[in-house]
Formats: C-alpha cells, structure tokens, sequence
C-alpha cells in the first residue's frame, strides 16, 4: 500500500514539471504569439529595407530552428533606363490590369516633383491627361508614353523625378525611382600629345578629348591598340574639366584627359580612342567610339657596338690610359642609353659611352703596392669582359679572338702583372650542345659524324675516319618504342627532334650522351646486321668527358662506381691523361679538313 502511494506521488510530481513547462511555453510566447527571445538574444526583431520608403510589408521569418525574426522587407528600387532629351520614351507600371476594379478610374500616374501629383488617368472608357501632348497611354494605362522627353516641359514639374502609378486607388507602385535625362556629346574630338623632357626623348603620351556639348557632365574610358591590334582599355584615372554653359536647360562643355608613360607602351605604333558619354547609368553603351586620328610611334635602340684601344684588345696597356667606347647603332624613340656592367651591377660615372682605364708605371714601388697600381687592378677586373656576360659560344670565341689579337688563344698575359696569365674560359656545358646540336644539322640522311679512330688500334685496322651515325639512335627508339622494358629508357622524341627552343635544354642532351644508349647499340648491332662499333665509340668519349667535367661531389666516383667521376687531386691523375689525349684528338679531326656539315 505505501508502494503504491509512492507511485502516485511520483506521477503527480512530474505531472507538475510538465505543467510548468507549459507555463513557461505560454509566457514566452505571449505578446509576439511566436515567443519573445529578446532575454537570450539581446534583439527583438531586425529590419531589413532596400531604402526607407512607403509601403514596406511586415513579414515573419523563421530561422529553423533557433528562433524567429521578424522582418520589414521593402521592394526593390525599381529601375528605368536613362531618356534622350528630345526624344520618346515609355514606362511601364507592373499591375494586374485585367482584376476587376470597382471604382471608374482604373490607372493613375503620379510624379513627386508636380504639386497636384497626378498627370494621367485611364479608365475603361479611356485615357486622359491635363498634359495631353505630353503624356498618353495605351494598354489599360499600365504603360505611360512621354511623347518628347525635356527638362523645361511641361513648366509645372520635372521630368527627372520619381514616376508612380496607382490602380483601382489602391498603392501606389513606383515605376520609375529617378528618370536620368541625358543629351548626348556634341562635337566629340581627340588629340594625341607627346611629352618629350628633352629633343628626342619621350617620357609618355596624353589623350586628350572634349565635347562642345553635353548633360549631364561627361565621362570617359580611354582605349589603345599596338600596331593595328586589338584596343583594350587604359586603366589610368582620366582627369576632368567641366565647364556650365550659359542658358536653361543647362549644358557642359567637358574635357578629359589620360596620362600613359612609354614603359606601359612598349615597341610599335599606338593608335588611342576615348568613348566620350554622358554620366548616367550604362552612358558608355549611349554612343560609339572616337578614334584620334594622331598615332605614336615607339621604337627600340639599336643594338650596342664598341671599339676598344688596340692595347686593351691584345692584352696590355701601351702608355698610362686605354679608353674603350660602346655606342648605339641607333638611337630609338624615345633614346636609348648606353650602360657599362661589371658583373650584374651597373658601373657608375660612365660619360657617353666612354671607358678610360689609367695605368702610370712610375708610381710603382719594388715593396709596396702603388694606389694608381690598385686602380689598374681594379679598372682590369671591371672591363676585362667589355660586354654584359657572353651567352653564345660564336659570340664568346670572337671576342676571346679580339683580346688575343686576332688569333684565338687559351690565354693572354696579365696586363698589370706579367707574369700572371688570363685563361679563356668557355662553358662546357653548351660546348657539349653544341657537339649534339652539330651531329643533328649533319647533310647525310643518316647524320653521319666522319672523325678519326679515338684508339690507335683502330687506326692500325686500316680505317683513316670513323662513322658515328646518328640515325643509329633512331632506330634504336623506334625499336623500342613499344616495348615495356627498354635497354635505352633515356630516348625519347623531343632529344631526337628537338626543336630550337628544346635544343637549349641540358636534360634533351644527355639523353643523347647516355651510357646505357651505348650498351643497346652492342645488344642490337648484330641483330640488325649493322657496324655500330662507331657510334658507340663516339658516345663512349663524350659520356667520357662530360663525366670528367661535372664533378659536383668528392664522393660522385664512389657512388657510381665510375672513376672517370672522381675529382682531379693532381696532374699525374688518370683523368688528366684521358683529357688530354681527347684534345690531342679533337686536334687531329680539326686537322681533317672536313666542311661544316659535311662529317664535322
């Protein structure tokens, strides 16, 4: 018995939580009759509205499933497109005109800026207007026709002002937020000026365009095209001048303007246009183009030469000054300049071009260095290489043959210090290029390299040239190209046919001058019925020497288990002899007498 009264104590306890619960609920809920959740979140309702204006509607939203808002959405700002003065244009009102209506006036329109409001009303019997020449209707009235749009008529408002229509006396409904009225540009012309700082120099371009007439004020969007392509638009801030013409209505006289520099220019001859339009919503799409019929023409100098004392070509200063000039073939539009380097950095207090290097012998001192001596070193360190650094190897070989007095030689002597020589250096790499890049533009069919036998018992076999077919390297992808396992993985396409811009890369080379390319020609000669002994006897040297001058690490030779990749510690190496054996045999093939293209 005291169970089942415990029970029921239990059940009537949380029958009294569930009845506050509601309660609560109810409380929460009373005012807003969705519930008051000002106390969680600080806010009672939000308001958004496009802008302030009549007839904005309350709406409940709810924000599933925290708690609900309640909203004043306004409608959007109706929008028209701008009016040419002069002209006609239509409006239109977005009403059901086909409801009943139950008073006679169907359609009303109203402008804000006219006292009396009204201006036209449409019934079913018609459309009627205090300002009949000025304003009719068609279509139920839901669409307004301003038979000359103006800005002095009719006298009692104006045109540029809120355009409203009502149906059936209910709201009313805006047609038109503001009607822009434009008159388009009159007399539109364009002028190209070049800025020039001193005779023969430009330093930018200005265009510059105006219109005897305009409203309202003007704008403008500049264009450029380079040498008869496509126009594309000048993203510089265009600056304004505006003049108010004397009458009613009012007029503008504008002028814009855009400053270019030549640097954003760049080579060619630049025709320039402006799109001169009235400042109202998409004014730019009102009327065309205006091209200045002026063009500027922007050229590069041309390119640098120089001519140097004959004591600074051959090595040595003959007196106590050598000069060396470098100098423009032409000077270009806007002129050019002429800069000395050393290295990367620019060489400062150069006049015109011109070099001198000083060196007095009489200032020298058995024990000590002479400051004028310090000078001369330093002036040599500067201007021993007269050009910014030498790229091609044609280029390079002309200019070590200048400094060497016309005879290309591995070495001059030190001009400030005798006894000390300057080496000539070329760089191996594009050396190596060029050896694939020659073996490529071979004549034969089968681009046949003709050089005598690297080994002398080859010699001795009674063969004066050797044969190194580049063709055989063809054949070799073409008969691997479908295989999955492939004896010769480095070949591939792009090294076999490089184009110009791929003949630059080191990696296409050496696919070329790869070892394993040489071991693939063993395998597949006999197969093939073909003497390859040749090509792989050429590739075996090459391989050779590229290894011998890219040693990049100590332990390279260990780690490849290849001693031509070992260091040079001393001239008694193994590798030193091998180079100079391979010199002794370039020698040999210069001495051939060979053509160009023709088996060298």
């Amino acid at each position: 018995m005291e169970e089942e009264e415990g029970e029921e104590g239990e059940e009537e306890e949380n029958e009294g939580r569930k009845r506050r619960r509601r309660r609560g609920r109810k409380s929460r809920m009373k005012g807003t009759g969705e519930g008051d959740y000002s106390s969680l979140f600080g806010i009672r309702r939000i308001i958004f509205c496009t802008h302030l204006r009549r007839h904005c509607s309350m709406h409940r939203v709810r924000l599933f499933p925290m708690f609900l808002l309640l909203a004043s959405i306004c409608p959007a700002r109706p929008a028209c497109s701008p009016a040419e003065e002069g002209e006609q244009t239509t409006l239109s009102c977005t009403v059901n005109t086909a409801k009943t209506c139950n008073t006679d006036t169907k359609i009303e329109w109203f402008v804000d800026s006219y006292t009396n409001g009204r201006i036209l009303g449409c019934s079913n019997a018609g459309c009627g207007s205090f300002f009949r020449d000025i304003f009719s209707s068609t279509d139920s009235g839901s669409t307004l026709t301003i038979s000359k749009v103006s800005r002095t008529v009719p006298a009692q408002f104006s045109m540029e002002t809120r355009w409203n229509c009502r149906f059936c006396n209910g709201p009313d409904v805006t047609a038109c937020n503001m009607l822009e009225i434009y008159a388009k540009p009159e007399k539109r012309s364009c002028t190209v000026t070049e800025n020039i700082a001193v005779p023969g120099d430009i330093e930018s371009v200005t265009v510059s365009c105006s219109t005897t007439k305009v409203y309202p004020e003007a704008k403008c969007s500049f264009e450029r095209s380079a040498s008869g392509g496509l126009f594309i638009t000048i993203k510089r801030t265009p600056t304004y001048n505006h003049t108010e013409l004397t009458g009613s209505p009012v007029y503008y006289r504008s002028e814009c303007s855009v400053d270019v520099p030549v640097a954003e220019l760049g080579e060619g001859t630049h025709s320039f246009s402006a799109f001169i339009y009235p400042d109202v919503t998409d004014g730019i799409d009102l009327i065309t183009t205006t091209i200045a019929s002026a063009t500027v023409t922007l050229t590069l100098p041309g390119a640098p030469s120089y001519t140097c004392s004959p004591e600074m070509i051959q090595g040595y200063f003959n007196g106590k000054s050598a000069r060396c000039t470098c100098s423009l073939t032409s000077d270009g539009y806007p002129k050019g300049q002429v800069q000395w380097y050393r290295g990367s950095q620019t060489v400062p207090g150069v006049s015109g071009g011109v070099v001198d290097l000083s060196f007095d012998s009489s200032n020298l001192c058995n024990d000590e260095e002479s400051e004028d001596d310090s000078k001369s070193k330093d002036h040599l360190q500067r201007y021993l290489f007269l050009l910014e650094q030498i790229k091609r190897a044609s280029l390079k070989r002309r200019a070590f043959t200048m400094m060497s007095g016309g005879v290309l030689k591995p070495y001059i002597s030190n001009p400030v210090l005798p006894e000390e020589r300057l080496f000539f250096l070329f760089d191996t790499v594009d050396l190596f290029k060029c050896i694939r890049n020659n073996w490529l533009a071979q004549k034969y069919l089968e681009k046949t390299f003709l050089f005598p036998p690297v080994r002398e018992s080859t010699s001795a076999a009674g063969k004066s040239l050797t044969q190194a077919k580049f063709s055989h390297l063809r054949k070799l992808y073409n008969a691997e190209s479908l295989s999955t396992l492939k004896l010769a993985p480095a070949l591939n396409l792009k090294s076999l046919n490089p184009t110009p811009t791929e003949k630059q890369s080191v990696n296409l080379m050496l696919r070329i001058f790869d070892r394993r390319n040489v071991t693939a020609l063993q395998q597949y000669g006999p197969t093939w019925s073909l003497d390859t002994s040749g090509t792989r006897e050429f590739l075996n040297l090459i391989i050779q020497l590229w290894n011998m001058l890219n040693v990049k690490h100590p332990l390279k030779g260990i780690r490849h288990r290849d001693d031509t990749c070992k260091p040079v510690h001393s001239m008694s190496d193994d590798n030193i002899a091998t180079i100079q054996s391979s010199l002794a045999w370039l020698e040999k093939w210069k001495g051939q007498g060979l053509k160009a293209r023709e088996g060298v």
